[in-house]
């Protein structure tokens, strides 16, 4: 994502570019909320950790679509 992936996206085309800039929002929310979730766990607070735990999921089944989406792209482009 940080390195070659947003030159890859635009030599494809302006949607995969497009297509590809949706991952970075979802990433980052997905590492705070990992990070939360651990903050939650050291504290022994599980009912928070667990609210945590279901934003990362939500949040890796939104990467993975957006994934998916990308794969479909180049392989059809």
């Amino acid at each position: 994502m940080y390195g070659e992936g947003r030159e890859h996206a635009s030599v494809i085309g302006n949607d995969m570019s497009i297509e590809f800039e949706k991952l970075f929002e979802p990433h980052k929310e997905f590492h705070e909320a990992s990070s939360t979730a651990i903050n939650f766990h050291d504290e022994a607070n599980n009912e928070a950790q667990e609210e945590e735990l279901t934003k990362m999921h939500v949040l890796s089944n939104t990467l993975v679509t957006i994934l998916l989406k990308l794969d479909s792209m180049a392989y059809n482009r």
